[in-house]
C-alpha cells in the first residue's frame, strides 16, 4: 500500500472515530487512557483520535450504554437485554471492545418512558452494574489501551452505527412557536432582552424536543435562521470552535432546564443529592431536616420551572415544615459545602437570596440504592457505614406536623424519632444495638426517643425487639399532634410569616420614604 493510499486509510479510520464519539456524547470533555489504566481529562478530541490514543466520553443523557466485561456464565443474559430492547422498536449498536468476550452495547432511546422500562428490566436481571450513567466509557472503535482488536458486532456497517445513534432533526417534531422563534429571530417580537437569551429559549426548546448538540447547532449556525444570529455572529468574528463552546454552555442549562421540568428526571436529581446527603457522616440526626431542605428548594425551582430561583429563609422553612429559620441557615450551609445548591445573590430588604440547584456529576438512582437495601447492608456487622434512615424520606408520613421537634413551645416526636420509625418500617423488628448502628445515635439517644413513639402508640416491644404498631398510621400520628398541640402547625406558621413579611414590608417602606424626605 502506498504513503498516499495509507493517509487517505487513515484519515478515514479517524473521521470514523470521531463521528462516532459525537454521535453518542458532546465530547466537552473526554477521558485519555493509557496502558496502565491511568485516566486524564483532555479537551480536544480531535488530538486524541490523531495520536491513536484510548479514549472515553461521557455519553448523552438519552444514550443507553452497556458494558459487558463477563464472564460466559452471564452471555444470555446479555442476550436478553439486547432481545429486550430490539424488542421495543430501538436498534442497538454493539461493539467487540477488545477482550474476548468482552462487549460495548450503546442504543438511543429519546423516550425517558421507554428508557426507565428497560432499565427497570436490566436492574431485574441483575445486571444495573453494566449499565454506564454519567460516566465515561469508551465510544464505539475507540482504540483499546492494550492495542487490542476493537470492532463492529452489530450492525457491521460503520455508516448504519452511525445512522443509529445520531439523532435526526427530520425525525422530530419541533413546535410552530419554537420554528417561529428560529425562523425569524428579533423580528418575531418575542420580547427577549438580547439575543443570548433568545438562543437559550431555543436550545431549551429543542433540547426538549430532543435534538442533540450538534443539530441544535447546524440550525442555529445557518443563516436563514434569524434566531441563531448572536451564534453566527460568534462564528464570523471569533471561529467555529469559540461559537460551538459558547453554545455548549447554552445547552449544559439546556439539560438542566430540561431535568427540573421533567418529573422522572427530576426524581433521580433529588435522589443522587438525597444518597449524597446520607453519605456525609457529619450531618448526624440533622440529616433528615438536610433532605426536607433539599426537598423544599427543588419545590420552589419546580415551580420557578427553572434551576435558578428566588427563595427567602421562611418560604424554605414553610416548604420544608421546618420550625426554626435559624435551622434553615444552619442547613442552607451546610448544602453549599456538599456542593449541592449555591447562593448567586444575597437577599435585601423583602427580596429573598438567588439560588442555583448544581447538576450532580453522576446521578444515582434510587432502583440502584433502595432503602431496603441500605438497611440490610447496615445491619451486617462488617459494614461500619453509620446512620442512614433513608428509608422514612419515602414514607407519606415524613411531612407530618407530628413529627416537629417544637412550635410554639409544644414538643413533638422529632426528626430523630421519624429516622428511627422510618428503620423499624422497613423491617420486622430490631433490637436497640441495631437501630444504634443503623442510625448512629447513641443507645440512650434510642431508648429515649423510642418512649416518646410507645407514648404515641406508634411502636411495640415484643421480646427485646421493637416493631412498629399495626393499624392506621396517618391516625396514630394525627392522634398524636392533635395531643401534643401541634395539628396544624403549618397553618399557623404560614399565617405567622405572612404577618412577619408585611410588618417588614411596611417598616422598610417607611423608613425609605424617611430617608428620601
Amino acid at each position: 500500500m502506498s504513503v498516499k493510499a495509507e493517509h487517505a486509510q487513515s484519515s478515514e479510520i479517524s473521521r470514523i472515530r470521531m463521528e462516532m464519539a459525537f454521535a453518542i456524547s458532546p465530547c466537552d470533555k473526554i477521558l485519555v487512557i493509557d496502558k496502565s489504566n491511568t485516566g486524564r481529562i483532555f479537551f480536544n478530541l480531535k488530538n486524541a483520535i490523531d495520536k491513536n490514543l484510548c479514549f472515553a466520553v461521557r455519553p448523552h443523557d438519552d444514550i443507553l450504554a452497556i458494558d459487558f466485561d463477563n464472564p460466559e456464565s452471564q452471555e444470555p443474559k446479555f442476550k436478553e437485554i439486547v432481545e429486550c430492547i430490539k424488542g421495543n422498536g430501538i436498534r442497538p449498536v454493539i461493539i467487540s471492545s477488545g477482550s474476548d468476550g468482552h462487549r460495548h452495547l450503546f442504543c438511543r432511546i429519546s423516550d425517558i418512558k421507554l428508557r426507565r422500562q428497560i432499565v427497570n428490566f436490566i436492574s431485574a436481571k441483575g445486571a444495573l452494574s453494566w449499565v454506564r450513567r454519567n460516566t465515561f466509557i469508551r465510544p464505539p472503535l475507540s482504540p483499546h489501551r492494550s492495542g487490542l482488536e476493537v470492532s463492529l458486532v452489530e450492525p457491521l456497517s460503520c455508516e448504519e452505527a452511525i445512522c443509529f445513534l445520531s439523532r435526526s432533526s427530520s425525525k422530530v417534531d419541533i413546535d410552530e412557536s419554537v420554528n417561529k422563534k428560529i425562523k425569524l429571530g428579533w423580528k418575531g417580537g418575542f420580547g427577549y432582552q438580547s439575543g443570548s437569551e433568545l438562543v437559550q429559549s431555543i436550545v431549551n426548546s429543542l433540547h426538549m424536543s430532543g435534538l442533540g448538540f450538534d443539530d441544535i447547532f447546524n440550525i442555529l449556525s445557518d443563516p436563514k435562521n434569524l434566531g441563531g444570529a448572536s451564534l453566527q455572529n460568534r462564528i464570523r468574528k471569533r471561529g467555529e470552535e469559540t461559537a460551538r463552546d459558547w453554545l455548549m454552555l447554552s445547552y449544559k442549562k439546556a439539560e438542566k432546564f430540561v431535568c427540573i421540568n421533567d418529573p422522572e428526571r427530576s426524581q433521580e436529581w433529588i435522589d443522587s443529592f438525597i444518597y449524597k446527603i446520607n453519605q456525609s457522616h457529619s450531618l448526624g440526626r440533622r440529616r433528615l431536616s438536610i433532605i426536607r431542605l433539599i426537598k423544599s428548594h427543588f419545590d420552589i425551582a419546580s415551580k420557578a420551572k427553572s434551576y435558578r430561583y428566588t427563595a427567602s429563609v421562611r418560604q424554605l422553612a414553610l416548604e420544608a415544615a421546618i420550625s426554626s429559620t435559624v435551622t434553615v441557615t444552619k442547613g442552607n450551609r451546610e448544602l453549599e459545602k456538599l456542593g449541592l445548591i449555591r447562593r448567586t445573590r444575597k437577599g435585601l430588604g423583602a427580596t429573598g437570596s438567588c439560588w442555583e440547584l448544581c447538576y450532580p456529576a453522576a446521578m444515582r438512582s434510587a432502583s440502584s440504592c433502595s432503602a431496603s437495601d441500605t438497611l440490610n447492608s447496615t445491619l451486617r456487622k462488617e459494614d461500619n457505614l453509620r446512620g442512614r434512615g433513608s428509608s422514612v424520606i419515602r414514607s407519606s408520613h415524613f411531612d407530618h406536623d407530628a413529627f416537629r421537634y417544637s412550635f410554639d413551645s409544644r414538643r413533638g416526636l422529632g426528626t430523630s424519632a421519624a429516622i428511627i420509625l422510618g428503620c423499624l418500617m422497613e423491617s420486622d423488628g430490631l433490637r436497640i444495638a441495631q437501630i444504634c448502628r443503623l442510625t448512629g445515635f447513641s443507645r440512650s439517644t434510642v431508648g429515649r426517643v423510642l418512649g416518646r413513639l410507645l407514648e404515641a402508640r406508634l411502636v411495640e416491644k415484643r421480646k427485646l425487639r421493637w416493631v412498629v404498631c399495626s393499624g392506621n398510621l396517618d391516625d396514630r400520628l394525627s392522634e398524636h399532634a392533635e395531643r401534643s398541640g401541634l395539628l396544624g402547625a403549618r397553618a399557623r406558621q404560614a399565617g405567622r410569616y405572612e404577618k412577619e413579611r408585611e410588618d417588614y414590608i411596611r417598616m422598610y417602606s417607611s423608613r425609605y420614604i424617611r430617608m428620601k424626605a
